[in-house]
């Protein structure tokens, strides 16, 4: 379990991402030390293949919009690795774990998956589907922060099991170009972000666009929303140990605001699913959506050729009295114990850990590495990033309650689809939360 000094130590860390990889060094990973010079160029571990007959690699994720730019991302890889190829193959992210879990169990699965960080990794460890990693076998972790391979690390034995690759941030993208038709600017208190949307419903745009359908979806949106009504950072030192609970009114509060909200949403925003969210956003029809840094290209892509954010103000009643800015380790890159190509898979999770790999991260999909050394380079992401360092929260449920049954992910995103479809009050669905975390969960106090 996380205590109050390991929280302060993750926020810090991934609030200052791009500093701190550069001296993370002084961080241990719990691997070993073998390599704390920082990230290791590709110069240095990215040498021509050893292996000397022709393989393709298959990697698997949950990025289907982005295929195209993790296959150039990769073929950087095969640039210095004549003999390796390869392929990602993106599924939607609804259906990802499904399928992951089926092809892990078989013999049709990938050669590296993406895999879920913190708890949501533990039920692949657990069965046999994934080879641990060390800094014997991939030396480059070495050099990665602790808190950030924790998010790759089991929860049982601590050993790791993927090279993590992005940190994520959420929040408000807006369009800037529908935003300056209607003089609106990005609201920075709750009273203008309710002006903004009363200002946009009248000239009959949808001021955001949302769906309630992916149940993968409404975690985020809770927190995008909710953080700051909650207390972020201090209500979850609280949490953990045990002084406070779901049912506390921060919490029931941080389900208020998605009810708040309703009226400025699609009229049928209970049956749209994520591509119907963002057909309404990129079409010009809905002027804000929540989501991450990782859809920034795939919005710009589709048509929104500015794009702003903002942190969600604080709503009625918030514990804080300013916007945050939720973050979390994305995921990892982990190996199938059923592929037969791990000496070239290994050869690949080794670039990972470089800064030729981290720079494609920056430059190739527009997110945040974690590679020591390398840093953001899309203008919106660091500004977004610029943000995250001054108002940062770490996604409560995602890093801290994933690693039981049932998973705080899964409650609050029932929580949130009760809430917002009139089935359910903000008090019974906080009280539900608590008592599904009340089945596994015991703070340590």
């Amino acid at each position: 379990m996380m205590t109050r000094n390991h929280i302060r130590t993750m926020a810090a860390v991934i609030v200052s991402v791009g500093a701190l990889v550069v001296s993370a060094c002084s961080s241990s990973t719990g691997a070993s030390s073998a390599n704390t010079s920082g990230g290791a160029t590709g110069s240095q571990q990215s040498q021509a293949s050893s292996t000397d007959t022709p393989v393709t690699l298959t990697v698997w994720g949950w990025l289907p919009d982005q295929a195209s730019a993790f296959n150039g991302l990769f073929a950087k890889f095969t640039a210095t690795h004549p003999n390796i190829k390869v392929q990602y193959q993106g599924y939607p992210v609804q259906n990802y774990q499904t399928q992951l879990n089926a092809g892990l169990s078989g013999s049709n699965g990938p050669d590296i998956a993406t895999l879920q960080a913190y708890g949501g990794l533990q039920p692949n460890i657990d069965s046999g589907s994934l080879v641990a990693i060390t800094d014997k076998t991939v030396p480059g972790i070495s050099a990665f922060p602790t808190p950030i391979l924790d998010a790759a690390r089991s929860t049982k034995s601590g050993g790791i099991y993927g090279v993590p690759y992005a940190v994520q941030d959420l929040g408000v993208f807006y369009n800037e170009d529908i935003f300056a038709k209607y003089n609106l600017k990005a609201p920075t208190t709750w009273d203008e972000f309710i002006q903004a949307c009363e200002t946009l419903k009248k000239a009959g745009v949808i001021p955001m666009s949302w769906e309630s359908k992916d149940a993968n979806a409404q975690p985020r949106k809770h927190e995008t929303m909710g953080a700051a009504v909650y207390g972020g950072p201090s209500f979850t030192s609280d949490f953990l140990a045990g002084k406070t609970k779901m049912t506390d009114k921060p919490f029931v509060d941080s389900f208020q605001v998605m009810k708040d909200i309703m009226p400025y949403l699609p009229p049928d925003f209970a049956a749209l699913d994520d591509p119907g969210e963002q057909t309404l956003f990129t079409s010009g029809k809905a002027a804000m959506v929540t989501g991450g840094v990782w859809q920034i290209d795939t919005w710009r892509q589709a048509g929104v050729k500015n794009l702003g954010f903002f942190p969600m103000p604080p709503g009625p009643g918030a514990a804080s009295d300013h916007p945050l800015v939720t973050f979390y380790v994305d995921g990892s890159f982990g190996i199938n114990s059923k592929s037969p190509h791990q000496s070239a898979a290994l050869e690949l999770l080794n670039w990972m850990t470089t800064k030729d790999f981290g720079n494609a991260i920056a430059t190739d999909v527009s997110m945040i590495p974690v590679v020591p050394g390398t840093k953001p380079t899309d203008p919106l992401v660091q500004e977004i990033n610029a943000i995250q360092q001054k108002e940062s929260n770490t996604f409560l449920c995602y890093a801290y309650l994933n690693g039981g049954s049932p998973t705080c992910s899964d409650l609050v995103s029932h929580a949130v689809q009760d809430v917002m479809t009139g089935g359910m009050s903000p008090a019974d669905a906080a009280a539900s939360v608590q008592k599904g975390l009340d089945q596994w969960f015991a703070p340590k106090k």
